[in-house]
């Protein structure tokens, strides 16, 4: 069973708004026994790029843990940045290793 969780701020600036978000991923996922979310970002009209880098780590996380986290009801210019944000991270990874 997927579990959905609305995103209810329009402008999400800061990392710890991520990780905000991480412990209502896990909280849903253990209380629905899932393995599956999605965020539901119709609300959202901004995120900073340091609420992208964050957000893409707690999708890291519960990614290596076996656990599914998607998207939907997202803006445009909001998957653009967040796909920027991953594209710089992968980027620094291949030049670190």
């Amino acid at each position: 069973m997927q579990v959905k969780i609305p995103i209810l701020k329009e402008y999400i600036s800061f990392r710890s708004e991520a990780r905000n978000i991480e412990s209502r991923i896990k909280k849903e996922l253990k209380k629905n026994h899932s393995s599956v979310a999605s965020l539901d970002f119709s609300e959202v009209v901004f995120i900073s790029r340091g609420f992208a880098d964050e957000l893409l780590n707690v999708i890291e996380k519960f990614d290596g843990n076996g656990k599914k986290i998607l998207f939907f009801n997202i803006k445009p210019e909001i998957k653009k940045l967040i796909s920027i944000v991953k594209q710089s991270k992968e980027k620094i990874r291949n030049t670190v290793l």
